[in-house]
């Protein structure tokens, strides 16, 4: 048995531009809501959104 991590990624959800950081989106976005709406995006747009 294998202990394989996977990778963390940025997400945003496309409804209400809530941001998360984990190996999957959240399939529920715990904001708004609305089911399947985040889309991953890159490091450095995940760190000016938080500004």
């Amino acid at each position: 048995m294998s202990s394989v991590k996977q990778a963390k990624k940025y997400w945003v959800c496309k409804v209400c531009h809530d941001l998360h950081y984990g190996s999957n989106a959240p399939e529920v976005c715990p904001t708004c809501g609305q089911v399947y709406q985040y889309v991953q995006i890159k490091k450095e747009e995940f760190q000016a959104a938080l500004k």
